[in-house]
Formats: structure tokens, C-alpha cells, sequence
């Protein structure tokens, strides 16, 4: 019989100290989130500048955006299941190679086109690595602290999205945007030999269905899984619109460049203290208050952007909480995820999630993007996005009740 999931319920605190070297590794494993929030937030803020280059308008750029987090999706189905089966770290090193190279590829782009099929690629290596370094920090966090180590490396995300923005800020006008994908490219690759020597080695055996999906859709954690995809894909919509759409709506409606940018670094920063507060509210008072919470008071604050884009002084507060809760929305139903499962299917598990929840992000830009053709203001715009926060919340409750029942708890 496979291990107790963990669902983040509270419990006695165990005493059990972190195995040498493991706060090293969790290091490393948040600053390849960093990179991937890095890359992410650099391309939403080049897309509007590089459009007189490649001679598109900015609602082409959806299909880019689209291609981009098409990739995450697939990397995020393909490398979890593989690093249950073969190690997260060879898959860990194996990813950030990739996307840090086609980045830097990402830098000689010539069409939109072009554009697309690189930012595919790249995305592949950028979801392959997220749900191995959350599986890998839960295996070495003690279980009284691994929903706070494991939001902390998904806090990595958030952290290099607010580097990127200020960053892109200075960057993209001064050297031009293809400076930014060099930079994009180059981290990742110098990380690589690091990682590839400080990492441990995972040392779990997988059970059966591990390097499958099989492995999570068997009959104790169906219902759990199926509840985990809605909530992600829920979750990721809400978030990757913002994220995407954020410096071009703003900058469309008149907003001065550097405002947008501040803006939308300060919805990154409010990522940064929701991904951290997440971890801690949920291994205290489990997952289904914080997050439900947290989508509850997004959709409020999300009917709010209109009046807010009146000044930067009151609209990058609203960014900022607006950040703080999406965040601990989607952080919140990875750590979950990373919680739920046995070591063995853990990272097929959180990849599965992260890859139906890509499913979101790639709509939401789509649809942002039919929205904006359409006419749509930008207030109403971030209106309609408060529908998926409801829905998000309910589905969180639903993981949160089949995650207990798997683990044989109380409803």
C-alpha cells in the first residue's frame, strides 16, 4: 500500500530535522523558479515593444503567448511522470538546460511565427522543471513544515517575475528586447552545472503506475485528481491573464510604459508574500480556507480594477493584492498537489495538475486577446475574470474534502 498522502490538515508538529545539505537543494530548486517567473514576465513585457520589429499588432501576439504555455503544459504532462521513474534531478538539470537554451535562441527571432514555435520549445523545458523541484522540495522538508518549503519554491515564480519587470523596465528600452531573452538564456545555463552537482539524488522506488498517469488515476486518488485539475486549470486562467495581459491593457488604456511595468511588478511582489503566506496558513489550518479565501477575495478585488486604473497610486495597491491573492491561489493548489500524493506518483501528480492547469493559461490569453479585438474595455476586461475566482474556490473545496478522504481522514 503506498504512503499517507499529507493534505496539509493540521497535526501534532514532528520534530523530524532536514536531511544535510536539503536547505542547499530547496535553494537551488527556488532559483530555477525564480528563472522561470523571470522568463515569463520578460516576454509579456517585450511583447508590445517588439511588435513594430516583426510588423504584427499586439493581438497577434496571442498565439506567441498561447505557444508559449502550450509547451508548459506538455513539459509539466511529460517530465513528471518521467522523474518518477527515472529521478527529478536528472530531469531537474535536463529542463533548465532546455528552456534556457531556447531562450537565448528566443533572442534571434524573426516573425511571429517564428516567435511562437521558440517560445513552445522553451515552455517545454520551463514546465518540465516546476513540478520536479515541488516534488523534490516536499521530499526533503519535515512533515510539520513541507507545505511552507513547498510554497517557498513556488514563490520562486513570483520572485523572478517582480526581477523581470524591473528588470524588463530598464532593459527592453535601453538595449532593445532582444537583450532580454540573452539574459533569459544565460542564467538558466550557467545554473545548470550547479544544479546538476548539488541536487540529491531522489530515493524512492516507484510502485505501480508511477511514470503514468495511471499511477494517480487509480481508484484512491481519482477523486482527488479530477478535483486538483479543475482547481488548476481554474486557478491558472485567473493568474496567467493577469500575467499576460496585464502591461498591455494597462499600457493600451494610456498608462505611461514604466507605469504599466510597476504595476505589473507589483503584481508580482504580492505573489512573492502570497506564496509564503499560503505555505504557513496551510500546514496550519489545511488547504481549503486559505485558498478558498484567497479566490474569494480576488474576484472582489478583480471587480475593483476599473475605478483603481484612475492613478498609479491607487492601482498598484490593487495590483499588489491583487498579485498576493492569485498567487496563493495557484501556489496554493500545486502545494496541494505536492502534499496529496505518495513520494512514488508525487511528481506525476503535481505535473498533472500544473499541466490541466496550463490548460487555463493558454485559454486566458486566447480569450483575452478575442476580448480585446472585440472592443472590450479594460475594466470589463478584469470584470469577467471574477466568475473563474468563485468557481476556483469551490473547486479547491472539493480537492481539499477528496485529498482527506484518500488519506483516510475525516471528511
Amino acid at each position: 500500500m503506498p504512503p499517507t498522502a499529507d493534505t496539509g490538515a493540521p497535526g501534532p508538529a514532528s520534530p523530524t530535522p532536514m536531511p544535510p545539505g536539503s536547505r542547499g537543494a530547496l535553494a537551488l530548486c527556488c532559483l530555477v523558479g525564480l528563472l522561470d517567473g523571470l522568463d515569463a514576465q520578460m516576454v509579456a513585457l517585450a511583447l508590445p515593444i517588439l511588435a513594430p520589429d516583426l510588423a504584427a499588432a499586439p493581438a497577434d501576439f496571442g498565439i506567441v503567448l498561447a505557444a508559449g504555455l502550450s509547451g508548459i503544459m506538455l513539459g509539466s504532462i511529460a517530465c513528471g511522470p518521467l522523474a518518477d521513474r527515472f529521478g527529478r534531478r536528472a530531469l531537474i538539470v535536463a529542463t533548465t538546460v532546455l528552456f534556457g537554451a531556447f531562450t537565448l535562441l528566443t533572442a534571434g527571432a524573426g516573425s511571429v511565427g517564428e516567435l511562437a514555435v521558440l517560445r513552445f520549445l522553451t515552455g517545454l523545458g520551463l514546465g518540465g522543471a516546476l513540478p520536479n523541484i515541488a516534488a523534490l522540495a516536499a521530499d526533503l522538508a519535515p512533515r510539520h513544515r513541507r507545505a511552507a518549503a513547498v510554497t517557498l519554491v513556488y514563490a520562486g515564480f513570483p520572485a523572478g517575475a517582480v526581477a523581470g519587470a524591473l528588470i524588463g523596465a530598464w532593459l527592453i528600452p535601453a538595449l532593445g528586447w532582444r537583450a532580454a531573452f540573452v539574459l533569459g538564456g544565460v542564467a538558466p545555463l550557467a545554473l545548470a552545472p550547479v544544479l546538476a552537482v548539488r541536487l540529491p539524488r531522489a530515493k524512492t522506488a516507484p510502485e505501480g503506475g508511477a511514470g503514468s498517469v495511471l499511477g494517480i488515476l487509480a481508484p484512491r486518488w481519482r477523486g482527488m485528481t479530477l478535483a486538483l485539475w479543475a482547481s488548476g486549470f481554474l486557478a491558472m486562467a485567473v493568474l496567467f491573464f493577469l500575467l499576460s495581459w496585464l502591461p498591455s491593457l494597462l499600457h493600451g488604456s494610456g498608462l505611461a510604459f514604466r507605469d504599466a511595468a510597476f504595476a505589473t511588478a507589483a503584481l508580482s511582489a504580492g505573489g512573492m508574500v502570497g506564496g509564503v503566506a499560503v505555505g504557513l496558513l496551510v500546514d496550519r489550518w489545511g488547504p481549503a480556507r486559505p485558498i478558498g479565501g484567497a479566490y474569494l477575495l480576488l474576484g472582489v478585488a478583480l471587480l475593483g480594477f476599473g475605478p483603481a486604473m484612475a492613478s498609479p497610486a491607487t492601482l498598484i495597491p490593487m495590483a499588489l493584492a491583487a498579485g498576493l491573492l492569485a498567487n496563493a491561489g495557484v501556489i496554493g493548489v500545486g502545494a496541494l498537489a505536492a502534499l496529496a500524493y505518495p513520494p512514488a506518483v508525487r511528481s506525476s501528480g503535481v505535473g498533472w495538475t500544473l499541466g490541466v492547469g496550463r490548460l487555463g493559461s493558454i485559454a486566458a490569453p486566447l480569450a483575452g486577446g478575442v476580448l480585446v479585438a472585440q472592443g472590450w474595455g479594460t475594466a470589463a476586461i478584469f470584470s469577467s475574470y471574477a466568475v473563474p475566482c468563485a468557481l476556483a474556490g469551490l473547486a479547491v473545496a472539493a480537492a481539499g474534502r477528496a485529498a482527506r478522504r484518500a488519506a483516510g481522514g475525516a471528511d
